[in-house]
């Protein structure tokens, strides 16, 4: 368990040295709803291994502004990440067994870097209106993207149970959209680019 007591980041290195944790079916957990005080903090790289969840829904895992690198490399029962500004995820890899998948909000810039694979799970993502930018490929149950902002996707998105995205501008060139007999909403106040969709 995490434990920021509402003060002070609960894992930092100071520096760029890596931080790994790896737990058994208990998972991975904030000790403190969500506020304004990181989890976890590094330059290095952050790899979340875990049999069970990674966090909660009420109780995230709070990164820093400008944290990136963070991977994420098994959470069957699925994960609640909140950026405290920006955030670059890595890698994501769930092996969700149920409906949780990947579940991040952020007041900045939220940057996919690395596949995003949650097997069964959904797929949330709320950068409260500072944007969403993937640099790989999407896939899970379904993907919503909420209150996004700027909305740039690259690369092939594949979520059989849906897709939808709210924001201002959006672009998905070279990145097709795929469901399975189910909707794709694309609700955008600005410039839609769809350059991919099927």
């Amino acid at each position: 368990m995490l434990d920021d007591e509402g003060t002070a980041t609960a894992l930092a290195t100071g520096g760029a040295g890596n931080l790994t944790l790896v737990a058994g079916t208990a998972g991975i957990t904030a000790a403190n709803a969500s506020n304004g005080v990181a989890e976890l903090s590094t330059t290095g790289t952050i790899t979340l291994t875990s049999a069970g969840a990674i966090g909660s829904g009420t109780n995230r895992i709070q990164f820093p502004a400008g944290q990136a690198n963070v991977t994420v490399s098994n959470a069957p029962l699925g994960v609640w990440f909140d950026g405290l500004g920006a955030l670059t995820l890595g890698s994501i890899t769930t092996n969700s067994t149920g409906a949780s998948g990947l579940d991040v909000s952020t007041s900045g810039l939220l940057t996919l870097g690395g596949a995003v694979a949650t097997s069964s799970g959904n797929i949330t993502l709320n950068p409260s209106g500072n944007g969403v930018t993937a640099s790989s490929t999407i896939n899970g149950n379904s993907l919503t993207i909420t209150n996004g902002g700027a909305v740039d996707l690259n690369a092939t998105v594949t979520v059989p149970n849906g897709f939808s995205s709210s924001g201002t501008s959006f672009d998905n060139t070279g990145a097709t959209i795929t469901t399975t007999n189910t909707a794709i909403s694309i609700n955008h106040t600005g410039a839609v680019t769809v350059g991919a969709r099927r």
